[in-house]
């Protein structure tokens, strides 16, 4: 599925946004037909059922009111059944927090030349299409002030936001493709190429934490090659004030079963550092610095 996927041509930054195939136009801009020439346009995908997406609409309507007298609408686009929509929306709480144009898609058209177009797996996620009707910004609505602003005052670089969108997206394939490969590596016992695999992603992003702390992991765990601990050593030095990336730096040498040699003194140290980058406050950091003592017989501590 993700090799077919990936064969289709991709929606990115830059591109020139899809003409919208609206079902019904529920309340708003309902003589929307087109992206207005000169205009800023806002796609956003939603759902009754999503907690953020209700939990961000009051905001999308306050930025509709904020830019209204600068020609921007926003559209709410859900490819739900109508008959769901229209007792969502007639509920008073819901029509006071929806302050803009609420459409339903059709038969998922819009759906599939934006969200599946672009990669998008999880809503909310709105597309900023700008007066030249290409799309200029992609993301989660609540990030959307700043990129808009700029967006609407012709002051965005397209240019930039493409890069970094490609590179985002070549980084988001990359993690794919190594999460397969690690889950084909468990069920195999052979982790050959999911280590190829997060090589190839670290030489594209040196010293992504994620990166590193997957390569870490595999190495003391599965693959049990203590050399691993190097980079875990690594981690630690460049995530000191992270409590939470320590931590499962900590964790995982202490509790997970695939590790054979478990260097506790390593695993202490980093729990120490957790600690003290919490405050001393957070109870799951407090067990993991317990259970280093406890492992190194130290009942007092």
């Amino acid at each position: 599925a993700a090799a077919k996927e990936a064969e289709q041509p991709m929606l990115r930054i830059g591109d020139r946004a899809p003409q919208p195939m609206l079902a019904e136009i529920l309340k708003g801009n309902t003589d929307f037909k087109t992206f207005p020439k000169g205009k800023v346009t806002v796609m956003e995908f939603w759902a009754t059922w999503c907690g953020p997406c209700k939990a961000g609409m009051p905001h999308l309507s306050e930025l509709q009111a904020e830019y209204a007298d600068r020609g921007v609408t926003i559209i709410g686009v859900t490819q739900e059944e109508p008959s769901v929509v229209k007792t969502f929306l007639g509920k008073p709480e819901w029509d006071a927090k929806t302050r803009y144009t609420m459409a339903l898609d059709q038969d998922a058209k819009t759906n599939e030349a934006y969200m599946k177009a672009a990669r998008r797996n999880g809503i909310p996620c709105a597309f900023v299409v700008d007066e030249k009707g290409r799309v200029a910004w992609i993301g989660h609505p609540m990030s959307m002030d700043e990129p808009l602003a700029k967006i609407v005052a012709k002051d965005w670089d397209i240019v930039e936001a493409r890069t970094e969108f490609e590179r985002a997206a070549k980084a988001q394939q990359m993690m794919r493709a190594i999460s397969m490969s690690l889950r084909e590596a468990r069920r195999s016992g052979d982790y050959a190429d999911a280590m190829r695999q997060i090589n190839k992603g670290l030489e594209m992003m040196p010293g992504d934490p994620s990166l590193s702390m997957m390569k870490f992991e595999t190495m003391i765990g599965p693959i049990g090659d203590p050399t691993g601990y190097d980079i875990g050593w690594d981690l630690f030095k460049e995530n000191k004030g992270n409590a939470m990336m320590l931590n499962r730096i900590a964790w995982y040498v202490l509790d997970d079963a695939a590790v054979k040699e478990r260097n506790l003194d390593f695993a202490l140290l980093v729990a120490k550092s957790a600690n003290e980058a919490s405050g001393g406050s957070d109870a799951a950091i407090l067990d993991t610095l317990a259970r280093a003592y406890f492992e190194l017989g130290d009942f007092d501590t």
